[in-house]
């Protein structure tokens, strides 16, 4: 990278990241971090902390220094997320006084 002031390299940096295209996932694909981070909405630290208590599908070895996650399982997750959240605003609603 050309030399540039910190503050101008951080945005490259950040408009490099946000340029990944993230494409629906196609059942039955692995797929790499930087895919499951853009589909999660997550950072990779945050993903594999969620991975270890079970809040997250947790990762397949591909190869010896590979590794990717279920495309299935991901949609099951995102699935489930916006479940939990239709699930609670009944919640809320109710409790507000309107039906759901």
């Amino acid at each position: 990278m050309p030399d540039v002031p910190g503050n101008v390299r951080l945005t490259m940096e950040i408009a490099k990241e946000a340029a990944v295209h993230v494409e629906p996932l196609q059942p039955g694909v692995f797929v790499r971090l930087k895919r499951v981070e853009a589909f999660a909405g997550l950072r990779r630290s945050s993903i594999y902390e969620q991975a270890d208590v079970g809040l997250f599908p947790k990762p397949v070895k591909i190869g010896p220094r590979a590794s990717a996650w279920l495309s299935d399982e991901l949609l099951a997750w995102k699935a489930a997320r916006v479940a939990e959240r239709d699930v609670e605003a009944g919640k809320a609603n109710v409790g507000a006084g309107v039906s759901a």
